[in-house]
Parts: C-alpha cells; structure tokens; sequence
C-alpha cells in the first residue's frame, strides 16, 4: 500500500496524521480531570411584597406607662393592627425591617414608644392558646390568642389572625411574627407584668437548634408512615429532619461513599413492595436522569436551613425517584442531565396519574433524602498524564516512521525511473547502431 503513487501515499500519510491526532485529543478529553460546571449569571432578582399600610400617628396614640394602662387594649388601635396583619406575606415583615435577631424583651420594656409599630419575632413555648370570636369587619371570624414564654424565661403575648395548625398546643416551641403594639400587664391566671404584646399573621411551629446527627435513631426513624397515599401524604418533620441532618454531616469526600451501594432492581422492588429488607434511612448510590428541580424557602427548622431544593429523577430500574436536600443547588442543571446522588431511603410517596375506568389511580415514587447532587462524571485516574504523555509520543513516532517510509520510497522510485530511462536510452542507441549498420551491409 504504501509503493503507490505519490497522492496516494500522501493521503494515507493525512490519514493517518489526523486519525493519532484524533485518538490523543480524544484521550486528553477521556482521562482529563473533570472541572465542575461554572455557576452561571444571572439577572438580579427584584422580589415584590405586600407591605401593611400601618398608621403611625394612630399607633402614637397607644398607652403603656402605667399598670392601668397596660391592663388596657386600645381597641381602636388594637383593630387597626388585626386588619393590617390581614395584609402581611411571606417577606412582608422583613421588607419592614425585621432583622434575623430580634430585639429583647428587655429593650421593649425600657423604650416601648422606641420600637412601637415596628416588625419583631420571638420564639418560645406556647404557654396558652385561645381562640377570640369577637366579630370586627374585614377580618376571620375567629383568631388566636396566646402567650409564649421564650427561652430566657420571658412571657409574651400575641394574637395571629391566620390559621393555627393543629399540631400547635400547649408545650409546642413556636415562633411569632408581628407589630409590636405594647407592653401588657395581667394579673389572672398568673402575674405578669410588662410583657410585649405582638399583632401578625402566623404563628408557626418552631425549633431549638439541634446538636448534628451522627447516628440514626430508629425509634425516631420508626414513626415514619407510608402504607397508605393519605398517610405518605403527611411529611413526618422530626424524623424528616433527623434523616437530613445524618446527610448533611456525612463527609462531602472519602472512602465512604465506595460504602453506599447502588440501587437496582432488587433494591427497588424491596422498596415499592415494603418487605423490610430495605430500612429506613438506608443509603443508596442512585444514577439517574434529572426530570427537574424546584427551591423553595424554608419555614424555622431545627437545622438552620434556609432554602430546600426538591429534584424528581427518572432512574431505569424504580422510575420516578423524589429527592430533598439542603440548601440551593449550585451550577448549571438541565433536565436529562446524568446525575449521581448519595441519598438515603425515607419513605414512600404517592402522585396521581390519569384516570383509569373513572377511578382514581396513584403510583408509588420512593422519596429519598441527602446532602446534595452532583454531575455524573468520568472518575480520575492518577496516571493521566502519563497515558496521555505515552500516546503522543507515540503518535509522534509513528508519523515520522510513514515521513521516512515515504521518503524512502520517493529516493527508491527516483532510482528506478532513472535506471529505466538509462536502459531505455541505452536501447535505442543500440537499435540504431544496428539499423546503420544494415543500410551499410546493403
């Protein structure tokens, strides 16, 4: 192949030239280090929330020097703030000024008409709850009414006029959220004297700070429910919580996750079919594709996370997989990205699908929980650069060989083409010589 013409081993030579070259680009992409995707820009976002029209000169007018005054609620005032609290959303109370720590009883009680009007917050436990049913117009017919005792042992009264969740009673830490109106005094059941009162919206449930998981609990892991879809339907907080902070201290790098196996089909059959091989918070590798994401701010939780990012994932074995993490995903996702997430088994969950015969159906998706997501990616390998040093001085001999091989040949067909002219030449000289000395004879 290589004595043919000169185009054609000058094509094999490119040929061959751009098929090595190819092969070592393609190795530099194969070995290369895999580099996280870079975090992209984004347009700053303007959030837009309703702030409560709160009358100041109205406010001025409140009264709390004296016991006689504090035993008093203005009720003019005290209505204009109920109404006013209608009014408060989510961020609302922050776009006012509500700072992440809030000011203390103590600064209440020493400058009131200081911080009257203004958004404040305090966590603690419900002492007492009591519904109000008094009908004022523009607002519920019924709103809450309480006293919550903070951790430094200060009481405080509030009242909400949104709904109260039942799983809120007497003992419950919670957290509320208001305008400070104006130190209440009391004197039955109990004495109390200058406590805060606040007017808001919500009185939500709350937590003192937990210590980080090391160890699962099963007790707390055994309150988990999932046999029915009415059951999966409610989201077991502390056991939830437990399990993600058991993720979230697990070490982002290690030998550790060589431990989580990978979730096949015999994994995901004992999962959907709840024979108890699979317990809960059972960690699991699961390679999937990324159907989509969805972050959210988070309510007062006992592990100080500001943000919950949910992904639903299509894996081949289980199919629709839902995932809860901690905290916003950083980088560029896109939906069928590959992904790898090291996750831990929490409970089952339950979503519609399309009538069938007029009834209603429902599929079970696993619901899993961890620290993060991470793109799928080649693993590295120590001796990269020795591969990749390897294949191209390879390459770089075997392109010099076919130079030389060429050259040979061109030297070699050079010869010969001269050793044909010389013979040919030769030839004709003696042919003539011949023909001469015919015409002589004659």
């Amino acid at each position: 192949m290589l004595r043919g013409g000169d185009g054609m081993r000058i094509a094999i030579l490119l040929l061959a030239a751009l098929t090595l070259g190819a092969i070592v680009l393609g190795g530099d992409m194969f070995f290369a280090p895999m580099t996280a995707p870079k975090k992209p820009e984004t347009a700053k976002i303007v959030h837009q929330v309703p702030i409560p029209d709160i009358n100041g000169k109205l406010l001025e007018q409140t009264k709390d020097a004296t016991a006689d005054q504090r035993f008093v609620l203005e009720p003019e005032i005290y209505e204009h703030l109920l109404v006013r609290s209608t009014d408060i959303a989510p961020g609302s109370l922050r776009a006012l000024g509500m700072k992440e720590s809030s000011y203390t009883v103590a600064q209440l009680r020493k400058q009131p008409e200081r911080y009257r009007g203004k958004p404040i917050w305090f966590e603690g436990e419900i002492e007492r709850l009591e519904q109000d049913t008094k009908r004022i117009p523009g607002l519920p017919n019924t709103r809450t009414r309480g006293l919550l005792r903070t951790d430094s042992g200060d009481p405080v009264f509030f009242t909400v006029v949104g709904d109260v969740s039942k799983q809120l009673t007497k003992g419950s830490y919670a957290r509320v959220e208001g305008i400070f109106f104006k130190l209440r005094d009391e004197r039955f059941p109990e004495r109390i004297d200058k406590a805060p009162f606040i007017v808001g919206m919500d009185l939500r449930a709350s937590f003192r700070k937990w210590e980080p998981v090391k160890t699962l609990d099963p007790s707390i892991l055994s309150k988990i429910h999932d046999t029915t879809p009415e059951e999966a339907a409610e989201t077991e907080e502390i056991p939830l919580y437990h399990l993600i902070s058991y993720a979230m201290n697990q070490p982002r790098e290690g030998e550790w996750k060589q431990a989580y196996p990978d979730l096949d089909a015999k994994a995901s059959r004992a999962i959907m079919e709840q024979d108890g091989s699979v317990k809960r918070g059972a960690p699991f590798r699961l390679n999937a594709a990324l159907f989509q994401t969805h972050t959210v701010a988070a309510e007062a939780n006992p592990l100080g996370v500001d943000f919950w990012t949910k992904a639903w994932i299509e894996h081949p074995d289980i199919g629709t997989v839902q995932i809860q993490m901690p905290g916003r995903l950083e980088g560029e996702w896109n939906m069928d990205d590959y992904v790898v997430v090291y996750g831990h088994f929490f409970k089952r969950t339950y979503y519609e699908t399309l009538p069938k015969n007029g009834s209603r159906h429902f599929k079970m998706a696993p619901f899993f929980v961890a620290d993060t997501m991470l793109h799928w990616r080649l693993k590295e390998n120590a001796n990269d650069a020795t591969v990749k040093l390897i294949m191209t001085v390879v390459t770089i001999i075997l392109i010099l060989a076919m130079v030389m091989l060429v050259i040979r040949d061109s030297r070699s067909n050079h010869h010969v083409r001269d050793a044909l002219i010389e013979r040919r030449r030769q030839r004709r000289l003696a042919k003539n010589k011949n023909e001469e000395q015919g015409r002589r004879t004659q």
